[in-house]
């Protein structure tokens, strides 16, 4: 009899080893993280638009830093704008929006694509001895995203608000889920946590608000959490980490897509105007073949 019984509860532990790998390599099929190496500018990527334009920078070409969320695009402005054969590796690098503005405002690049600075930021471009000015290239969405097991598929921008700053905020208040909702955030000096912030001011990070170091982390914390809720910027949750557990919502009524979205926050380019290396393609991306080739690229 303590046989059958050892024999049923091993069973039991077997099977449910068995359903949890099963669940998980489900899990693992669904994420799709892209390194920024398969971005990269003539190197034949599949990611990468060619279009025909007339420009082609020999001469002068400028050092770029891109947020992550932006590398991409960068990658594409690149490709099309400049000679393939006068272009080094060491002239695009992919940093984190703070280290971005770090570099611009001590003369260690020519360019940087990032959104607006945060506090801090704004103060290093005030202070540097560098001649900085921007370009607006484009408006990117800031998503919000949760569970795809979650029933909610649109949320007021209010209540928005209301989830990120106050504790204990359940589900329920919105839709047929249920259970206490989980924000998880990136940290200071991030530039979709500048954004958001921009909205929703600074809120307080307890047991209901995470803070995460990294964007994939965060999406796919609430990919594995179905009473989480997180944000990013639209180019990075569709093109560089993809997470089929999670779903995109509408924010009041507004699909990202929609001119309307009340998510919306300006892309810049922010160059060295000492450095002679960002005339040239500061002033095509300022002109409307620029603009036309940005959108192409996105």
């Amino acid at each position: 009899m303590k046989k059958r019984i050892l024999y049923i509860f091993v069973s039991l532990i077997i099977l449910g080893l068995i359903i949890d790998l099963a669940f998980n390599i489900n899990k693992f099929k669904n994420v799709k993280d892209i390194s920024w190496e398969e971005f990269k500018p003539f190197s034949n990527s599949k990611y990468i638009k060619n279009i025909q334009i007339d420009l082609k920078i020999k001469e002068n070409q400028p050092t770029i830093e891109a947020a992550s969320a932006f590398y991409p695009l960068a990658s594409g402005i690149v490709q099309n704008t400049f000679d393939k054969n006068s272009y080094k590796d060491e002239l695009l690098k992919m940093v984190s929006t703070n280290e971005a503005y770090e570099d611009i405002s001590e003369g260690k690049t020519d360019i940087i694509i990032a959104t607006g600075p945060s506090k801090s930021q704004k103060e290093l471009l005030e202070k540097s001895k560098k001649k900085i000015n921007k370009i607006i290239l484009y408006k990117e969405p800031l998503v919000i995203y949760v569970n795809n097991k979650n029933q909610i598929n649109n949320i007021s921008l209010d209540d928005i608000k209301r989830i990120y700053k106050e504790n204990n905020i359940n589900w329920n208040n919105f839709s047929e889920t249920s259970g206490n909702i989980i924000t998880y955030q990136l940290e200071e000096n991030n530039g979709s946590q500048t954004c958001m912030q921009n909205v929703i001011g600074n809120n307080i990070i307890n047991k209901c608000h995470k803070e995460i170091k990294t964007m994939p982390s965060i999406i796919n914390k609430v990919g594995n959490n179905r009473n989480g809720i997180g944000y990013a910027f639209e180019q990075y949750y569709t093109r560089m980490h993809i997470n089929k557990n999670t779903k995109k919502i509408k924010v009041n009524n507004f699909d990202s897509s929609n001119e309307e979205y009340p998510l919306l926050f300006e892309v810049y380019l922010f160059y060295n105007e000492d450095s002679i290396n960002t005339y040239e393609l500061v002033n095509f991306l300022n002109s409307n073949s620029g603009k036309e080739l940005v959108k192409k690229l996105l």
